[in-house]
């Protein structure tokens, strides 16, 4: 099970107190995690944008390539019987600090995930979609983009040849 989408509760039965107790206090520290992670970002990003110049979005990259590496880093960790982390120190560093800092390195965990699963298939659908869907979300008015147009193959309303 991707430890991102573990429950914090999970286990627990019923609404009672415990269960809304376990709940309250993984959200606080996802919450916690996700503005110091937020705030590192933004730090990092102008650190690098200042130094790189802004031509090309060399902090964006930089933090992504990071946030990757390191949840990369704490995954393998998360995972070995030695050095463990607990459900609350996945739940502040991968989904909250990491998750404010970037959500790159979700999918990148994610794609990895099923690569090292031999979901070869998968893994390239995840990231070819991501991509594009991503893209063409983010420039907005999808009906009337050229970019959306050209990965749909559709034309805007009131434009068809």
């Amino acid at each position: 099970m991707s430890v991102l989408a573990t429950s914090p509760a999970r286990g627990l039965r019923g609404g009672g107190l415990a269960a809304h107790s376990v709940r309250m206090r993984a959200l606080l520290l996802i919450a916690l995690g996700s503005a110091l992670g937020g705030v590192a970002r933004n730090g990092l990003s102008a650190w690098v944008a200042h130094r790189a110049g802004d031509a090309f979005p060399w902090g964006t990259l930089a933090v992504n390539v990071l946030g990757s590496l390191v949840v990369g880093a704490l995954a393998a960790v998360g995972d070995s019987p030695r050095w463990g982390l607990s459900a609350e120190a996945r739940q502040f560093l991968m989904i909250g600090a990491l998750g404010g800092f970037t959500t790159f390195s979700a999918f990148s965990l994610q794609t990895l995930r099923l690569v090292q699963d031999g979901d070869w298939a998968r893994a390239a659908g995840n990231a070819l979609l991501s991509v594009a869907l991503g893209l063409a979300a983010a420039e907005g008015n999808h009906g009337e983009s050229e970019f959306f147009r050209a990965v749909v193959g559709t034309e805007p309303a009131g434009k068809e040849s």
